[in-house]
């Protein structure tokens, strides 16, 4: 009798009590040691800006961002090399006007925000996003994938990739697809609007998932309705049911059980969970196309025994596949 490929199942979980408070840091030290506390603040995030068309949208859905209990914005701009020297210093100010009407935006909005721009002079735009996180002792970055622009990198998965690669904080990408300007402000306002309605969090067990899911369990609030926990099993599908496949299936479902309870706020909370078979990226990927899912949080540099899983390509590839806001979370 053939296996079926995927299994899938919710529980509810019950009411409990809050973690305890991070505690703190100074600046850089903090920005060192912030992947091995499980509480972190999303009270501050660096927000990494092209200046594109799309650059503005991105801005404007962040009057979503206190679901993430984040109060202060830095609004971040590296500029090419050319952009230095002294015959471009119209197009240094007409950069630094941009950021000043996005810093504008977001006070309106009863934020605090403040403006940086750089220069990416011996450094990748990546080195300099990560480096100002860590100067500034910030708690998360959030910065744009996929967008139109070529001429810029913000929007392209390579410095979204280095990013991925260089962080020691959670990297948060929103999705802005090529398309209209009013399409992709209105995309970007409902995915930041609806974030945590709807949580998927893959997991292989390793130590960086934990993390990533005690990060996930912090943002839990009253908007989020369901959480779903996912872990691909790589292994072959076996062609008949014996003894050990079935006492596999069943580990997996304990597991992912097990992972499920402590999940005990809020009290309406709903959690399923989802095994497919087959190459985590692509599995993945099928998983989070089947449901309205609104977040997805994952690991990176993950080591469990889906040793590439979380690794920096599968990262990119569901960063490029994937439509959701995506919240990664560096491992240790």
């Amino acid at each position: 009798m053939p296996i079926s490929n995927n299994i899938s199942t919710s529980v509810n979980c019950d009411p409990s009590g809050s973690g305890k408070p991070v505690a703190s840091y100074w600046p850089g030290l903090r920005y060192y040691l912030l992947p091995k506390v499980m509480k972190l603040k999303f009270e501050h995030a660096l927000v990494a800006l092209d200046l594109s068309d799309s650059a503005e949208a991105l801005v404007r859905s962040l009057s979503y961002f206190r679901q993430f209990d984040t109060e202060r914005f830095t609004l971040l701009t590296s500029l090419p090399v050319s952009y230095a020297g002294v015959f471009n210093r119209k197009k240094r100010q007409q950069a630094q006007n941009k950021l000043d009407h996005y810093r504008d935006l977001l006070k309106e909005e009863g934020f605090s925000a403040n403006t940086v721009l750089k220069f990416a002079l011996w450094k990748s735009h990546a080195a300099v996003i990560t480096d100002t996180a860590k100067e500034r002792g910030l708690r998360w970055i959030v910065m744009g994938n996929r967008g139109q622009n070529s001429a810029r990198e913000y929007f392209l998965g390579s410095t979204a990739t280095e990013v991925l690669h260089l962080a020691k904080i959670p990297v948060m990408l929103l999705n802005v697809s090529p398309g209209k300007s009013n399409d992709t402000s209105a995309a970007l306002e409902k995915g930041s609007q609806r974030a945590l309605h709807h949580i998927i969090h893959p997991t292989d067990y390793s130590e960086a998932s934990t993390h990533a899911f005690n990060v996930m369990k912090q943002l839990i609030a009253h908007k989020t309705k369901s959480v779903t926990l996912v872990h691909v099993d790589s292994n072959e599908l076996p062609a008949y049911v014996d003894k050990e496949s079935v006492l596999s299936s069943m580990q997996r479902i304990k597991r992912l059980k097990e992972l499920s309870n402590k999940l005990t706020y809020p009290e309406h909370l709903k959690v399923y969970i989802e095994m497919p078979r087959g190459a985590p990226a692509k599995e993945i990927s099928r998983v989070i196309k089947k449901s309205n899912y609104t977040l997805l949080v994952m690991a990176t540099r993950g080591k469990g025994h889906l040793n590439d899983l979380f690794g920096h390509s599968l990262s990119y590839k569901i960063a490029r596949l994937c439509k959701l806001p995506i919240l990664f979370v560096p491992g240790e």
